[in-house]
């Protein structure tokens, strides 16, 4: 599955955590069918993306982490115009996920500067 998405030309490589997702083959046919784009996050990124929400009272999962800061970065290269309307369904709440935020503000996540 994952060697499909790579030779469907919408990413150079396949990032590690989301290789082989349960539904990978609903994300490929979704990808192909409307016009989509593929746009990657690092940890780090993700875990910033998500305080960053929580500040604003939001108390986010790390999936919705990947969301925000895909969507900071599509609108920072212009693919998501500054008028376009963006909608994230947020699903999983940051309860499911306390230990990555202890982690994160006790500085105690490997190889990431918190």
């Amino acid at each position: 599955m994952c060697k499909e998405l790579r030779l469907s030309r919408h990413v150079d490589k396949i990032p590690r955590l989301i290789c082989d997702p349960v539904s990978i083959d609903k994300a490929i046919y979704a990808l192909k069918n409307s016009n989509g784009i593929v746009e990657k996050a690092t940890k780090e990124e993700l875990i910033d993306a998500m305080v960053q929400a929580d500040s604003t009272g939001m108390f986010t999962c790390p999936h919705t982490g990947v969301a925000l800061i895909a969507s900071i970065k599509l609108r920072r290269s212009g693919v998501i115009g500054i008028t376009d309307r963006t909608v994230m369904i947020s699903t999983a709440h940051g309860l499911k996920f306390t230990q990555s935020k202890i982690d994160y503000h006790s500085k105690d996540i490997k190889d990431m500067a918190c």
